[in-house]
Formats: structure tokens, C-alpha cells, sequence
């Protein structure tokens, strides 16, 4: 039986080759749904390992099944596969070599992470009860998202998982941690895109105008303020980032446009608020003579993380790491698209520490995002020990 000496010895003797495959991934990043080069590096990898047995999903994503020494449940593990359009300006050996695109997100950790868990795994291949489905999933950063995608293909259906776990990088915290929140966790993340249109004309003749822009301004604030008293206590924001009113100093413009979004904690209140938000805008363009236009692209569900199994988590990498390496974690108004998995089955999302005394802690999406390489071994070993626990915890 594998011990969690066991296995964190086995995940540093693997880190030149869990740091070169990290590498050569960051090196190549793809955007989402075009993930085809990863994809085929990831087949080779899969079979140097021993896990022949893999196919595609989702177009450009990979499932692969590592059964154990008996038969019984399974657990699925996740990884994403895409990167962000944003030039890196890192200079580094492994820099990407992709203008304008960069694994700006530890995608290209948490797939390392996830072949290092396999290998590990497949050493342990006799310790395992039940079998490992591994999903190396595309277009985690682009709406309808690759999660759901990969729920359509019915590979959940053809092997039935437990539990799904999904492993993220975090900048700021710590390497040689892992970090948990159980129940809400992320929000969801619905666009929104509001136009007001009516006669535009010069300021100082308001009579024979059609004000967009102040419209559009008490739009903000007023939708931003009835959301925050709707929502009492629960988590919920609406946000403009984007406001075009193509006027000058003494034009009023026709037409007025703006670009925000809404995300909450709660899924009935996230039905509830874009209704109210329908009602409010409809008063506001009344009120001015404007026509009003409100488009909202529906994005990711709220996550929340399976209580128990959650707590599970937690003392099984108190058992690998010691409590003080395990991490509470504060509810976020991010949003992930792992999400749609843990509507359709439990789920636990943890967050993996990546900052050292010198990289790990510029944030995600950044251009200078990297991180300390020892993140590898823990994210391996983590994700490893957590699956050999929760197979011999189902299949017991």
C-alpha cells in the first residue's frame, strides 16, 4: 500500500520530466477548440506512461482510462488544455513560441500535473480499486466553454465517475500547498450588453433630443444598486466595463452602448435579477423616450464544491502534506466552466499553490504569469493521493 512518503518521493524524482513537459506545453499554447498540436502531445505522453487507452472528445480534448488491479468505481480527473490571446513577456527558455498567444492561466500546469498524477498512479496501478478517467478538456476560457462539450460526448455516461476532481493553479499561495473551499466556491458569469437608442442632437436643444447617455448612466447605477439590495446576502455583482457613446463636448449620440456582466452564487437568483434587470431598463428608456435593447450571453454556472467529499480532500492532504500546508480558501467572483461538472456530478475544485521566493506571484491572465516548478511535484503527488484515497474510500 502506497504511503504519502511513497508517493511524494516518486513525484520529485519526477520532476525534470513533469518540468520539461510543462515546459514544451507552454512553449506551444493553443487557443480554445484549437488545441489539435496538444492534443497529439498529449496522446504520445499518455502511452509513454502505459495509459493506451484513450480517445478523443470534444473535438480536441482527450479522455483516458487507467483501470486498477480490480474492478469497482471511478474517479474522474481534470485538466484544461487552452491558453489565452495575449503576447507573453516573459523571457524565458520555454517563453511561447506562439505570437500572441500565452498559458497565461496554468493551463499547462494542471495538464503536467495531471500526466505526473497518471505516472504516479500507474506506479500505484495495484494499490488502485476502481479505475482513473482521465479528461484533459479544451476550451475552458471561451463560452459555450469545453466542459460541456465534453459532458455531450457521453463519456460520463460510458464510465459512470463518483467524483470529479479538478485541480487550479493559485498565484500568491504558497507551493507545497493546496487550498479548498466546500459548498459555493466560484460564480457564475453571465455577459450583459445594454444599447439605448432615440434622436441625438445638439446639448443645449434638449427639446428636440433624446438623452442616451444619461439614460445609460442611471442605468449603471441603478441596476448596480438594485442588484446589491436584491441580493441581501447573497454573493452577487453587476459590473460595466465597456462604455461607448460616440458624441462630443455639445453632441448627444443616437445611440449608447454598454458592456458589463452579472455573476452570482445563487442559481434562482440569477434567473430572478436578469428578469429585474429586463423590468428596470424598460422603465429607464420609458422615462427618457428611448428604445432599450438588453442582450445577455448566459456564461458559466456557480461552483460549488461537494460538501463531504470536500472535507474528505482536506484530510487526505492534511495525511500527504501536514495541516499546515492545506489552505482554507475565500469564496471567489471568478468564474470556471468546471462548473457545469459539478452540476452534473459531485465534484471538488482545489486550488494549487504556485508562488516561491521568486515567481508564482504575478495573477492569471497576466503577460509575466509563471511559476516555481516545485508546484509540479505537489500538484502530481496532490492529485494522485487524492484520487488512490477517494478509490479505496468508494470501492471499500
Amino acid at each position: 500500500m502506497y504511503n504519502p512518503k511513497n508517493i511524494l518521493d516518486i513525484a520529485r524524482k519526477m520532476k525534470p520530466l513533469l518540468v520539461e513537459q510543462r515546459n514544451h506545453l507552454h512553449m506551444y499554447p493553443e487557443l480554445s477548440f484549437r488545441e489539435k498540436e496538444t492534443q497529439n502531445y498529449l496522446k504520445k505522453a499518455l502511452e509513454d506512461i502505459g495509459v493506451s487507452h484513450h480517445e478523443e472528445i470534444a473535438d480536441t480534448g482527450l479522455a483516458a482510462e487507467l483501470p486498477g488491479k480490480q474492478t469497482g468505481k471511478c474517479i474522474a480527473l481534470r485538466a484544461d488544455m487552452d491558453a489565452l490571446p495575449l503576447q507573453e513577456k516573459n523571457q524565458k527558455s520555454y517563453t511561447s513560441k506562439h505570437a500572441g498567444v500565452m498559458h497565461a492561466c496554468g493551463h499547462d500546469v494542471h495538464m503536467a500535473c495531471l500526466l505526473g498524477a497518471l505516472r504516479i498512479l500507474k506506479h500505484a496501478q495495484n494499490s488502485v480499486q476502481g479505475s482513473i478517467l482521465a479528461i484533459f478538456q479544451p476550451g475552458e476560457e471561451q463560452l459555450p466553454g469545453g466542459a460541456n462539450k465534453v459532458i455531450e460526448s457521453g463519456i460520463f455516461d460510458k464510465y459512470s465517475p463518483h467524483l470529479i476532481l479538478g485541480q487550479h493553479v493559485m498565484p500568491g499561495q504558497a507551493v507545497g500547498t493546496l487550498g479548498f473551499r466546500s459548498g459555493e466556491y466560484m460564480a457564475s458569469t453571465d455577459e450583459i450588453y445594454i444599447r439605448f437608442k432615440g434622436k441625438g442632437g445638439h446639448i443645449a436643444v434638449p427639446s428636440m433630443t433624446e438623452d442616451a447617455v444619461s439614460a445609460a448612466a442611471e442605468a449603471i447605477l441603478s441596476l448596480k444598486q438594485e442588484i446589491r439590495q436584491e441580493a441581501g446576502n447573497i454573493p452577487a455583482i453587476l459590473g460595466f466595463g465597456k462604455v461607448e457613446a460616440r458624441g462630443s463636448n455639445n453632441l448627444i449620440p443616437s445611440e449608447v452602448n454598454l458592456s458589463g456582466t452579472f455573476r452570482t452564487m445563487d442559481e434562482k437568483f440569477r434567473e430572478y435579477a436578469k428578469e429585474q434587470m429586463r423590468i428596470k431598463l424598460n422603465r429607464i428608456a420609458q422615462a427618457y423616450k428611448l428604445q432599450a435593447e438588453l442582450k445577455i450571453i448566459k456564461g458559466y454556472p456557480s461552483l460549488k464544491n461537494h460538501k463531504s467529499f470536500t472535507q474528505d480532500a482536506i484530510d487526505f492532504s492534511t495525511d500527504l502534506l501536514g495541516s499546515s500546508h492545506v489552505v482554507d480558501l475565500e469564496k471567489r467572483m471568478t468564474g470556471e466552466d468546471f462548473a457545469f461538472y459539478s452540476q452534473h456530478m459531485p465534484s471538488v475544485f482545489y486550488r494549487l499553490g504556485i508562488a516561491g521566493k521568486t515567481a508564482g506571484h504575478e495573477n492569471v491572465h497576466s503577460a509575466f504569469f509563471d511559476i516555481d516548478e516545485d508546484a509540479l511535484v505537489y500538484g502530481s503527488a496532490g492529485m494522485a493521493w487524492l484520487a488512490l484515497n477517494f478509490l479505496n474510500q468508494f470501492n471499500t
